[in-house]
Order: C-alpha cells, then structure tokens, then sequence
C-alpha cells in the first residue's frame, strides 16, 4: 500500500457525540439523525446551519445530522450496537466528512472501557461493516471511496498516543521519558461514561475501568433542578427536552431556551458542574489513588467543562495542579487526533 495515495482517518461515533479527524483538519457534531425535508439541500439552506442541512442518501434513506431538535441516535450499552445499521450509517457519515471521491482510506475509532472486554467481537463488526468500498450521496452527489485498513483501540488510550506523538509525527520525547517504566492514569470524561486507563508504560496494566458519573448526569440534573423551581403550568415541568439540545445552549452560555420561555441557570449549573466534579474524582478515588501515579492525565469534554472545578479541588491556591496531573487542551478532541496519531505513525 503506498501512505501517499492512502488517507488516514480518526473518527469517533459515541453515543453523543461524532468527532473527525484528518491531516490537520477536525469536525464534531452531536451524533443525531433527522429525516431531511423533501428536495432540500444545504446549498440553498441556511448557511448558519450548513452543517445540519447537509442531506445524506444512504441505505435507502435521506437523512440530516448534529440536530439537537427532533431527533433520532443510536445507541445501546452493548456492543451488538457495532453490528447495527444505525452505527453504520454514522459511521459512514462521519468518514465522508474528509472523504473524497475515489480515496483509499485507513481509519481508526475507539471503544469506551465497558466495551474493551469484548474487543475482539466489537473490532470484528466494525471491521467487517467498514473494510470495503462504500457509496454515499451528500447534497446529491455520489462519492464512493474504499476503507482498506480498519483499527480499532480504546478511547483513552488515544490520548496517551496522542501525548506521545502529534498529528505531524513529532515525538514528544519529554513524555516518552516520563512515561518510562512509570504508571499513568488516563482519566476521559465523556457524555455518557468516564473511562479510566492505568499504564505501566506503554502497556494496560489493568482492564480499563468504566464509573458511573458523567456529563450526562450533570444535565439531568440541571434539568431536574430547573423542574423543582419551575412553576405550576410551565411548559418546562412536562415538556420533551433532549439533553443534547440543553448541552448546546449551556456550553458557552447560562440561559437555556424552551418553549418560548428563558431560564437562568448560571448558579443551578455552577452548583451542579461541582457537585460532578466532586462526584467523579470520589468515584476514581475507590478505584485508584491519584497521588501516587507519576503522571495523571484529564481528557474528553468533560474535562473542559469542569476544569474550574477541578482547579478548585486539585490545585493550590493559585489554581496551579500538582507536577503529576495534565489536563489535555481542547481535551474534547484528544482522543480521536490520537486514532489518526495510532493509525498514521503507530502500526
């Protein structure tokens, strides 16, 4: 196979989230499915919303993605949700992101821990749904292109890859040492699970843990919370709001919109982010002791949205972390630049 004809891909379809990566270039998007409008396409759409007018043809159907609104996402806590037609079509969908028309591509995804028992089974369906030829039509033009290398790792281990070598293949020699016959904890906290990795070098020195708490939780309960104070006849007491929709509007700002109505929840999100913030370094806290691994990383987008938190309860008093703890930045995109990082420089 020659590397210069062949793309290499990173690319994640979670439960919540699709996450893209290719040669310098990323995209992420919530991992939903809409039915797109009849004879509609993103060119006369809304260039506000390029990305979710886009319309995709495959399996038969004619589908939008990343809406938060009337939705539709696969998912499953087990792994035959690999052998699934809805995982499929995300997949395929997230690839052709970078994809163009007649390219061989080599992609790598990650499975979180509670899948990680079943690698073997997981990497047989993902391998056997991707490794061939696909064809897609986006906007209502076909483009075929051929997978002929299929990876598949654990999702925090993607970002120890990616601390280790870079997207261009720098290797960071500084790591590599400290990493060096040392234990390292990778802590990923993700939209519906956080994963722990404990490393004895380069190696799994455990099976990967999976605990309970999540960012998931921190919006059920921002949304319970505002259902408590909400008053009687208030559309929010009963209404069908998706969470994905609630993470939107609050990543950057403290109003959330339904119905026509607006809610402040500046001091209810700032309660509630502590509160997971506390909750998920107790839970690590049963299964390892942070303080005595050399290095202790933080990635996925949890990490981002409660890093003030943590600052709080692991830093000194200028904010500072202990010499031992790393908190990736743009942790969000860590793990899939490291699929690319395994895909493109690792094998």
């Amino acid at each position: 196979m020659n590397e210069e004809t062949v793309k290499v891909i990173g690319f994640e379809s979670a439960n919540s989230f699709v996450k893209v990566y290719s040669n310098g270039k990323s995209v992420s998007y919530p991992n939903t499915t809409s039915k797109a409008p009849k004879e509609t396409y993103s060119k006369i759409g809304n260039p506000e919303n390029e990305l979710t007018s886009i319309v995709y043809e495959i399996c038969g159907l004619r589908v939008n993605v990343g809406k938060t609104l009337n939705y539709i996402s696969s998912g499953g806590g087990s792994i035959e949700r690999y052998n699934g037609t809805p995982y499929y079509i995300e997949s395929i969908i997230a690839i052709s992101q970078f994809a163009k028309k007649g390219d061989d591509l080599i992609i790598c995804t990650g499975l979180p821990s509670d899948h990680y028992g079943d690698k073997e089974k997981a990497t047989e369906y993902i391998t056997k749904a991707l490794k061939k030829e696909h064809t897609i039509k986006i906007d209502d033009e076909e483009i075929t292109f051929n997978i002929k290398e299929v990876y598949v790792t654990l999702q925090p281990l993607a970002t120890f890859f990616y601390t280790v070598i870079d997207t261009y293949g720098e290797s960071n020699t500084d790591m590599i040492t400290r990493y060096t016959d040392t234990e390292t904890l990778i802590i990923d906290i993700g939209w519906g699970t956080t994963d722990l990795a404990h490393l004895q070098g380069s190696d799994l020195a455990f099976d990967p843990i999976k605990i309970d708490t999540s960012m998931r939780n921190a919006y059920e309960s921002i949304l319970e919370k505002l259902r408590e104070h909400a008053i009687k006849g208030d559309p929010i007491k009963t209404g069908s709001i998706k969470l994905l929709e609630m993470e939107k509007q609050l990543r950057t700002k403290d109003i959330f919109k339904f119905a026509k109505n607006e809610y402040s929840v500046a001091n209810i999100k700032k309660e509630i982010f502590r509160t997971t913030a506390e909750n998920i370094l107790a839970e690590i806290n049963n299964y390892r002791n942070i303080t005595q691994f050399t290095t202790v990383i933080f990635t996925g987008g949890g990490t981002a949205a409660l890093l003030t938190d943590f600052q709080e309860k692991l830093g000194d008093k200028n904010g500072e972390f202990p010499e031992n703890m790393f908190f990736m930045s743009n942790p969000q995109d860590a793990n899939v630049k490291g699929y690319y990082v395994y895909a493109k420089y690792l094998q």
